[in-house]
């Protein structure tokens, strides 16, 4: 079975779901030396089943014209960093550039502010650690969860509605009968 050198992530079903391709280390001497400090273990050194998966990747990296094969461009190199225990994504600060000097840097609107998915991915804070981004993450879910449950409680709120009403009519029909005696009870 396949795993990436990196994040220990596997070839399984679940994964191929997600879309998860794993990649050979490149031949070329300079690139393989980028690839391996990416990697960054001590005293190792790729192996020809050496692989990363495309989790490392940015989409731009991929060329994805083929239809049954997922394909890096020749100049890819890896620059997110998945964290082997809680597989928080985070980049590489190698490779980044600056974010002070990104036209994003409009004034804080007012409120708690909420990082959303794509946020935490695509524009990490410089100060937030992997820990703190995965907190994040888990509020992210949390409220999530928080709306799925909301929104099966009003669905069970009007089941339980619909069965109270039921009730009630059968109850009438039962008073009914009684009324007429056609009941022994």
């Amino acid at each position: 079975m396949v795993s990436c050198v990196d994040c220990s992530c596997s070839n399984t079903p679940k994964n191929k779901s997600l879309g998860i391709t794993f990649h050979s280390f490149p031949k070329d001497s300079e690139k393989n030396k980028l690839w391996k400090n990416f990697v960054n273990k001590p005293n190792w050194t790729p192996t020809r089943t050496s692989v990363l998966c495309s989790q490392h990747f940015t989409n731009e990296c991929f060329d994805r014209t083929s239809m049954l094969k997922v394909r890096l461009h020749p100049n890819a190199l890896p620059t997110i960093k998945v964290d082997r225990l809680k597989y928080v994504r985070t980049f590489n600060p190698l490779q980044l550039t600056s974010i002070e000097s990104s036209e994003y840097q409009d004034e804080p609107l007012p409120g708690p502010s909420i990082k959303t998915e794509t946020d935490l991915v695509i524009n990490p804070c410089t100060d937030d650690t992997p820990h703190q981004i995965h907190l994040e993450r888990k509020i992210m879910d949390l409220v999530k969860r928080d709306a799925l449950r909301t929104i099966q409680i009003r669905k069970l709120h009007k089941i339980i509605w619909r069965q109270k009403k039921v009730i009630n009519s059968l109850k009438t029909i039962v008073c009914l009968l009684k009324n007429k005696k056609l009941t022994d009870g």
